[in-house]
């Protein structure tokens, strides 16, 4: 398996406690992968963190679209139900309305 920069760093944030701030996780790369001299900067950590969270961030605002629109189905679903048995309703009125007219007539 070949490993990138970007790659490693996720591997070490993902072992980074998510409840974290993101200055503290970068920290925490930077402590755990001080051996590779250079090849980690603050920058690059920083970027990936950033790029993470964006990522996140946009999971995070499609499962909420996704919410939301489903939530606006049933939603119309309900008026649809409650227009239903309104018509349903007011029909067995007006039945009931005819049978007390027919049955006064007599």
């Amino acid at each position: 398996m070949r490993y990138t920069i970007n790659k490693l760093i996720d591997e070490v944030i993902d072992r980074a406690n998510p409840n974290l701030t993101r200055i503290e996780r970068r920290q925490f790369v930077l402590d755990n992968t001080k051996y590779l001299g250079n090849l980690i900067t603050p920058k690059k950590v920083s970027d990936r963190l950033r790029f993470r969270d964006n990522q996140l961030q946009n999971a995070q605002n499609v499962q909420a679209a996704q919410a939301a629109q489903a939530a606006r189905a049933v939603h119309a679903q309900t008026i649809q139900t409650v227009q239903t048995y309104s018509a349903v309703c007011t029909l067995l009125f007006t039945k009931y309305e005819k049978f007390l007219d027919d049955d006064n007539a007599d």
